[in-house]
């Protein structure tokens, strides 16, 4: 299994990127909200 993922990653690497990307931009996302919710509850 833990075999496989790594031929996987290894062949597919654009895979993995594409996944790397997604975490980033959902942690810019929540970043960007919290933010803004402290931006909100300041004034």
């Amino acid at each position: 299994m833990v075999a496989n993922n790594l031929t996987d990653d290894h062949f597919y690497p654009q895979k993995a990127f594409t996944g790397q990307i997604k975490l980033k931009l959902n942690l810019l996302k929540a970043m960007c909200l919290v933010t803004v919710t402290s931006r909100t509850s300041r004034l």
